[in-house]
């Protein structure tokens, strides 16, 4: 891997929150703005010109970009100041919006379903969150150096490995995708870190390999191709055959090798990464959020290469219809998509 993605240049921040707006006045509950506008969950006026908390992921990967250009779009739209907020991925998202803490997160599909039935990561059901719409697949990546002699999961015995940082969606499905190779976090030496730590450990020597569940192509391994040859590994066919049988949530994808300069991809799964809202938030400023989004696709698309995936039509992929916000239900019964 010899060349630099534009994408690099692009993603790269160094602060841990990107500001879309103004100073956050009154979140979820509702009160009246500066401007006099009115913010009410009881009489079902929109809450538009409020101050509002997106939950993203770290900030070397794909969702807080991403959740800064989605809040970017809709406080254009709508006059919201909705502020993107670095954190430890999908999971901890989940359960932020659950307790209240944050008014709309990026999410994946399986952790949703997880969180709603109380399986898997959660102890007990989870919920106080409904889905918008899943606007691209996550992929999981395994790296390891081009010269490793890692050529499957089952390879990675008593090798050092970052899982994912806890609380990320790569790190609460890996117990998942190890019992497929029949495999627990004592077969390896996890380490739990995010992409850029991953990235640095891998980069020094000290980790052998690294997985990321995340967008194609990931500024973190994009950044490590800069200095190191790497190489991505498939999942095996078999497994992954009985991976999205037994979880549904999960899809076969590729990933594309010319998407980080390498001769060869790699076959793997994937989930849906997934805008959610509070249940806080009024059916009615959902319905109006769940449209601003597909009125403006185009300066979607155009803030975050990976929004130009997002259509009407694949909009509800992989997400349980009884999951969904009931905003975006009936912005999508208006639409003739439900």
């Amino acid at each position: 891997m010899k060349k630099v993605l534009s994408l690099a240049l692009a993603i790269t921040l160094t602060f841990s929150l990107i500001s879309c707006g103004q100073t956050r006045q009154n979140g979820a509950n509702g009160s009246a703005d500066s401007s006099g506008a009115t913010s009410s969950q009881e009489d079902g006026t929109l809450e538009l010109g409020g101050d509002y908390i997106m939950g993203t992921g770290g900030t070397s990967g794909t969702y807080y970009p991403l959740g800064g250009a989605l809040c970017q779009v809709l406080n254009r739209a709508l006059g919201t100041n909705i502020t993107a907020n670095a954190t430890g991925g999908a999971l901890e998202n989940v359960r932020l919006i659950s307790n209240g803490e944050i008014d709309f997160a990026l999410a994946q599909t399986d952790n949703i379903s997880y969180a709603m039935s109380g399986t898997v990561q959660f102890d007990k059901v989870t919920d106080g969150f409904g889905a918008i719409c899943s606007i691209y697949p996550e992929i999981l990546h395994l790296v390891v150096r081009a010269d490793s002699d890692i050529n499957s999961i089952s390879d990675l015995k008593g090798k050092r490995v970052s899982v994912g940082d806890v609380g990320s969606g790569t790190e609460s499905n890996m117990p998942i995708i190890l019992g497929e190779y029949g495999m627990t976090y004592d077969d390896i030496k996890p380490n739990f870190l995010s992409y850029k730590e991953s990235a640095t450990a891998f980069q020094d020597g000290s980790i052998d390999a690294f997985f990321m569940l995340t967008g194609v192509p990931n500024t973190a391994l994009t950044e490590v191709g800069i200095t190191t040859d790497v190489r991505l590994v498939s999942i095996d066919s078999e497994k992954m055959e009985q991976i999205v049988t037994n979880y549904p949530y999960f899809a076969k994808a590729h990933i594309d090798g010319e998407y980080y300069n390498l001769e060869e991809g790699a076959d793997s799964i994937a989930v849906k990464a997934t805008f959610i809202a509070s249940t806080n938030l009024s059916e009615e400023f959902v319905y109006q959020v769940t449209k601003a989004v597909f009125e403006n696709l185009d300066e979607f698309g155009e803030a975050h290469a990976n929004a130009k995936m997002l259509t009407l039509d694949s909009a509800l992929e992989g997400i349980d219809v009884e999951h969904l916000h009931p905003g975006a239900v009936k912005y999508y019964k208006e639409v003739g998509v439900l």
